[in-house]
């Protein structure tokens, strides 16, 4: 299931790959996969998607999602999709319709976004079209006030918090009063129903501290590098108990 797809450009050629990086539970279940695009050209090694190609990026995305849900390749985790602020329209989620939730596969993916996707009523309509039909809405990166604020007011619909990574930088070089921030934060979007995710857990003081705040689960280079999907593949049931094994993780 490795894939390399080629774009031409302005005649210049580009490959898309994919990687999947875990998202861990606190009982060390490998729960969801995050699949992360790479963009490579012949000179510059891996780039960011440009603007012009982020289209036929982001379908590509969808396609390989729906490869893997359809193909039941972990039958036991969901995937979780990225779609940037440029690519949430009418055509994207007329196509996650079509390839995932009329086959009954929503259930298993998970869309996440950035606050600034969440602009405008139109896309925060479209994005309960997909709920509507199945899937699981995350929102990335947050920590700003007006997050706090528009997840109270204008985003019920959302499922999943994912944090930004910037709490576990800063924490890590010693900024422990971010703690009891980021605890707070934790204990207010659970008291809203959602599902809380802290990213970027670098080390095992990271996941001790993030379990501490009572995360529901963890994402990080401690806990699983991305990797191509045969790497991960036939880990799903071991994953976790290798972990606790290893006191990465404690039940």
């Amino acid at each position: 299931m490795t894939m390399v797809k080629t774009i031409n450009f302005n005649d210049k050629f580009f490959d898309i790959s994919y990687v999947l990086q875990p998202i861990i539970s606190r009982d060390g279940e490998l729960s969801f996969f995050e699949i992360l695009g790479r963009v490579k050209d012949k000179n510059a090694g891996v780039l960011a998607v440009h603007p012009q190609i982020a289209a036929k990026y982001t379908k590509m995305l969808i396609e390989y999602a729906y490869n893997l849900t359809a193909m039941n390749y972990f039958p036991n985790s969901k995937l979780s999709l990225n779609i940037s602020h440029t690519e949430i329209n009418a055509d994207i989620v007329d196509m996650l319709l079509k390839l995932l939730s009329k086959r009954e596969l929503a259930n298993r993916v998970m869309i996440e976004v950035t606050e600034d996707v969440l602009i405008t009523s139109n896309i925060a309509e479209l994005l309960i079209r997909l709920k509507d039909n199945g899937f699981f809405i995350a929102f990335d990166d947050f920590c700003s006030e007006k997050s706090v604020r528009d997840l109270i007011v204008n985003y019920d619909f959302i499922d999943v918090i994912k944090f930004d990574g910037f709490f576990m930088t800063h924490i890590q070089k010693g900024k422990d009063e971010l703690i009891d921030g980021l605890s707070h934060l934790n204990s207010f979007a659970k008291s809203l129903g959602k599902k809380t995710v802290v990213e970027h857990i670098e080390n095992k003081m990271l996941l001790d501290v993030a379990r501490s705040i009572g995360a529901d689960y963890f994402q990080g280079f401690y806990l699983g590098k991305p990797h191509s999907i045969e790497y991960y593949k036939g880990k799903e049931k071991v994953f976790g108990t290798l972990h606790c094994s290893q006191n990465l993780i404690l039940k």
